[in-house]
């Protein structure tokens, strides 16, 4: 993960650019269910978990998405015996290791250079429509997706929506979202555009779903959004002081969608969203925003723009790295359908590596200090190479796994507070929140391994 804070000084914009993650798309099912035994008995164990029409069809969906992606790499008769070895749920990642030789890393590995190399489908129109739910506004291009799954896809992000609140949310208030506005107009070539006055989106957060990278690169062209990029979860304060005083919020995640593999990846992406919506301390925008609007009256739109980004960064989370994306791995392994379907690996799985106390993970990464930049943490991510930079991805796995066992083991109030904390070393705020160093929770943390 990066976190980039850019002033656009025309339009007075603080932009985050948060949480760019592996991309996980793949080409839509086809009829390899009525063809292929093993994998339809497979499909029907893990229904069993399913709880629901949408777990149903994701998971289905998802498999069968999977499939096609297999099919490329192993022959039918090798795959039949990967199938056939998966007795449970959860022998799922253990079988595809010891048949296909595959463990998670090079899985993901391979769905992303599935997705880049995959010929994207003819997008010259630039069709676009707009599918609007209870809270999203979903943007995407008719080739990005069939009626099936984009219907599905509106109840699954309602679903997930509700799944993650009640996990991440503590004491929630929703005032925020009704300075929501709309930001992304398919027409523009820009990042972003906001029409003067802005567009409310009726407390939806915009998801923006590209059919290929070409489009999402039109979109975003910036630096890091290249081969390497699936999506990303982008929120922004927005003023124009020269017309308003309001101070609105825009929340954009934007990815690459290639059907029900994608599932997941937008789960992680909107825990991201979730986490600045509710814990960026907003609570005095109008004081702010009029502080700010005399500022550029008085003194000048230099003196604003040299006061916007710094009334606003304490106020924001984010500033750990490594925490971020703690939290939206812990979102994306701990809600939905393929969790419930039950092939996900735990946590303490993806770690790839025994949990000792003198390992520090939980230590280290509460500095939040490692620098790593965007390609290579994805890299390493994906190729789960003995780099410096999969030692920070080890931490955040680490991290996920040591919320989980806090979320069991601490108050709510308590884990609000966690979620709250803006400094970039979060060692002394542990400690005032929880009464002991962060270090003793993690001895606490490694000791449970073993339970």
């Amino acid at each position: 993960m990066r976190c980039v804070a850019t002033m656009l000084s025309q339009r007075n914009l603080f932009t985050l650019i948060v949480a760019t993650a592996i991309a996980w798309a793949i080409v839509p099912k086809n009829d390899l269910f009525a063809q292929e035994e093993s994998l339809s008995r497979l499909d029907t164990l893990l229904l069993n978990r399913a709880s629901s029409k949408i777990d149903s069809t994701v998971i289905t969906g998802m498999l069968g998405d999977i499939n096609e992606m297999l099919l490329r790499k192993f022959k039918p008769q090798r795959l039949t015996r990967f199938y056939d070895a998966v007795k449970t749920p959860a022998d799922y990642f253990t079988e595809m290791k010891e048949v296909l030789g595959w463990n998670f890393g090079t899985y993901t590995k391979n769905i992303q250079e599935f997705i880049i190399k995959r010929q994207g489908p003819d997008t010259t129109n630039n069709l676009w429509s707009i599918h609007d739910t209870p809270n999203f506004k979903i943007f995407y291009m008719p080739s990005s997706s069939d009626s099936a799954n984009l219907q599905i896809l509106g109840e699954y992000l309602e679903a997930e929506f509700t799944e993650m609140k009640t996990l991440l949310v503590i004491d929630e208030n929703d005032n925020v979202r009704s300075l929501f506005i709309r930001s992304f107009y398919p027409s523009s070539r820009k990042s972003y555009e906001i029409p003067d006055p802005p567009d409310y989106t009726d407390k939806r957060i915009q998801i923006l779903l590209f059919p290929d990278l070409i489009q999402f690169q039109r979109h975003f062209p910036y630096e890091g959004v290249d081969k390497e990029t699936g999506g990303m979860c982008l929120f922004s304060l927005y003023q124009r002081p020269e017309q308003s005083p309001s101070i609105y919020i825009n929340v954009r995640v934007a990815m690459v969608f290639g059907g029900y593999i994608s599932f997941p990846f937008l789960t992680h992406e909107l825990a991201h969203a979730l986490h600045f919506i509710y814990y960026s301390d907003l609570d005095t925008l109008d004081t702010d925003a009029a502080k700010l609007s005399k500022i550029y009256e008085t003194e000048g739109k230099e003196a604003y723009n040299n006061f916007f980004w710094p009334t606003f960064r304490d106020r924001i989370p984010g500033n750990n790295g490594i925490f971020e994306e703690a939290i939206a791995n812990y979102a994306m392994f701990s809600t939905g359908p393929f969790l419930r379907s039950g092939i996900v690996p735990p946590l303490r799985y993806l770690i790839d590596r025994k949990i000792k106390p003198k390992s520090k993970l939980i230590s280290k990464g509460a500095q939040g200090a490692i620098d790593f930049g965007l390609l290579d943490f994805i890299g390493s991510k994906l190729k789960l190479s003995r780099t410096p930079e999969q030692k920070v991805v080890e931490e955040i796995f680490s991290w996920a796994d040591f919320l989980k066992y806090l979320n069991a083991s601490r108050s709510p109030q308590q884990m609000r507070l966690l979620y709250s904390v803006k400094e970039q070393d979060l060692s002394s705020q542990f400690n005032a929140i929880f009464g002991q160093p962060i270090g003793k929770s993690e001895l606490e943390w490694c000791k449970s391994f073993s339970n």
